[in-house]
């Protein structure tokens, strides 16, 4: 069945640095297995190689598993069963 994140409470803030590096965390309200609420914490890093950008940081999250395409001011991605865009702020 489909999730509608976003509708359910779920925001993810992530900031992405000159340098390279990454701060921000995924909150997803009662998104636990056991119930409690997830919030990971996004620091790490980011590259750019071509229009595509790859996150890596400790937190297991679909974020680093997929591969981010950045145009017109937006990173956008696709796979499996996940779908999601960020823009600037």
């Amino acid at each position: 069945a489909e999730v509608d994140f976003l509708a359910a409470g779920a925001t993810l803030d992530i900031t992405l640095n000159s340098d390279g590096t990454t701060t921000g965390t995924f909150f997803v309200p009662d998104g636990d297995e056991e119930g409690g609420d997830v919030l990971d914490d996004l620091t790490g890093t980011w590259t750019l190689d071509d229009n595509e950008v790859e996150f890596d940081h400790t937190a297991d999250t679909f974020i680093t598993d997929v591969t981010w395409t950045y145009a017109n001011g937006r990173l956008s991605a696709e796979h499996a069963d996940v779908r999601a865009v960020l823009t600037r702020q």
